[in-house]
């Protein structure tokens, strides 16, 4: 059964893989850079500050703590606990992977930080950031950014995938703290603050 999940991966990784174009290798490097944070990150705060004030630290503060958790568990615990090679250095794909990446990357590949990462970030902000516009093109972001990892030859859409569950839980987990601590410090005259 596993033998046989990891060969279907293995297509499908390759039917990616290989399914690029040198118009799109540019979009898919920026889409995998630092860069592609940091409107995201920009907005959060903006939001946050502007629209839940004294909540807006508890809620950016948890933000970091799950992404820290993220990049800990997702490249320290999985990767070197499970310690799948990447598609890029598997000595049997040699010659059949499209590395577009500027390099390969570590070592191991499951899960994928990116795809943990992006998740986590993406449905963190939009149970706190509740409008549709922001919805769509976070999510739209998430998959994108994780998308991209196996487009550029460095992840098995299972790394993906594994990244996109770790992203989830942890999100869903720091949701529920800072809704939990924002509740138990409200003023006695109050209603339960809702995030």
């Amino acid at each position: 059964m596993i033998e046989k999940l990891l060969q279907l991966d293995t297509h499908l990784f390759l039917l990616i893989n290989h399914s690029g174009t040198p118009l799109f290798d540019p979009v898919m490097r920026f889409l995998s850079s630092a860069w592609i944070w940091i409107p995201v990150f920009g907005y959060i705060l903006y939001h946050q500050i502007r629209e839940q004030k004294q909540r807006a630290w508890v809620n950016l503060l948890i933000l970091i703590l799950v992404y820290v958790a993220s990049e800990q568990i997702s490249n320290h615990l999985l990767k070197d606990t499970i310690q799948r090679l990447r598609p890029c250095h598997q000595s049997d794909l040699a010659g059949q992977v499209r590395l577009v990446a500027r390099q390969c990357g570590g070592l191991y590949s499951f899960v994928s930080t990116h795809a943990s990462n992006a998740f986590s970030m993406a449905l963190f902000s939009l149970l706190l950031i509740k409008k549709n516009w922001y919805t769509i093109s976070i999510l739209i972001w998430a998959v994108l950014v994780s998308y991209s990892r196996i487009y550029l030859g460095v992840h098995f859409p299972g790394d993906v995938t594994g990244g996109i569950i770790l992203g989830i839980i942890l999100a869903y987990t720091g949701f529920t703290v800072s809704k939990l601590i924002c509740t138990s410090h409200k003023p006695d005259n109050m209603t339960t603050l809702s995030l």
